[in-house]
């Protein structure tokens, strides 16, 4: 009786230890990789701007804008051991932009796609679950390069103008930080992901610098079973105005919260797709009284991640 109750213990540990679920597919965790421990990872998100709003209450956008973009973000993650890994992200950027001007009634169509700009993370396990502390938490430190083009000219009212929303990067070296903690549930085959990273922005090219960034995220993963997760997440977003020329951009900036459910498929021990679906559920947008114009909004937005291991 003794070695079948030790037997079903083996196998039952075995069991949880496997159906550990992935991560979140926003924000990040608390977790370090090990020395030598590789991964690659393709994120794609997918959105369309086309809502204006003043605060949290949409108004009627006289330029009837709308902005489809797609950002693609490719991974590569290292453990260096001694507690650090590192990860580079170059990025892709696909932008369009249609608009009428409300004076002449003429259309304007824009586009732009390319390299976008790179980041460089490097992470510092400060607790470890797996050596007896509460969770697994890390304290990242990340520097963004002006890797994305940012000198074309766009079709608008006033001519040829390098317009720096369109642009593929910012032109400006920028610097954040990250929080991260991961509590394993292993019991439940499960965890809790909480991350925030602030991101401080410096001016960019053509007199313009984007707003400082806030941005959190909570999240809850279940393993179904060895091959299947779901998730759910809260993501919020804060973003400080723009500043154009010396002066703020008046319509930029704002508060944004995300409920995002997902899934987790893991093919095998070194390959998984993830895919999630994220609804603003609050806004509160800038508005500039002056123009009549409203901050520009998307309602969801979809991504998907592909992650293979080493």
């Amino acid at each position: 009786m003794k070695k079948i109750l030790i037997i079903l213990t083996v196998v039952t540990s075995a069991l949880l230890a496997s159906n550990i679920p992935m991560a979140n597919v926003y924000g990040s965790q608390g977790v370090v990789f090990p020395k030598g421990m590789l991964k690659m990872v393709l994120i794609s998100d997918t959105f369309t701007k086309d809502k204006a709003y003043n605060g949290s209450d949409e108004v009627i956008d006289n330029k009837q804008r709308k902005m489809d973009m797609t950002l693609v973000k490719y991974k590569i993650r290292y453990g260096l051991g001694n507690n650090f890994d590192i990860t580079v992200i170059p990025t892709y950027v696909s932008k369009k932009l249609n608009y009428i001007n409300p004076i002449n009634k003429k259309s304007y169509n824009n586009s732009n796609s390319g390299l976008g700009d790179t980041y460089i993370f490097t992470r510092y396990q400060l607790t470890n679950q797996k050596k007896g502390d509460a969770l697994f938490s890390s304290l990242g430190f990340v520097v963004k390069l002006p890797t994305g083009d940012t000198s074309k000219k766009f079709d608008t009212p006033k001519g040829l103008q390098t317009t720096p929303t369109l642009q593929l990067g910012s032109g400006s070296i920028d610097y954040m930080v990250e929080l991260g903690l991961t509590k394993l549930l292993k019991e439940k085959n499960s965890r809790i992901d909480f991350s925030t990273l602030y991101h401080y922005t410096t001016k960019g090219d053509n007199n313009y610098e984007f707003g400082n960034k806030l941005m959190w995220n909570l999240g809850y993963s279940y393993a179904v079973n060895k091959k299947f997760d779901f998730q759910i997440e809260l993501d919020g977003k804060h973003f400080k105005k723009d500043i154009s020329n010396g002066n703020k951009v008046a319509n930029s900036g704002g508060n944004f919260l995300y409920i995002t459910p997902g899934f987790h498929y893991k093919f095998n021990k070194t390959f998984n797709l993830s895919f999630a679906y994220a609804k603003v559920i609050k806004i509160d947008n800038n508005y500039d009284s002056i123009t009549k114009t409203g901050g520009l909004s998307e309602d969801s937005r979809y991504s998907f991640r592909i992650v293979y291991s080493f």
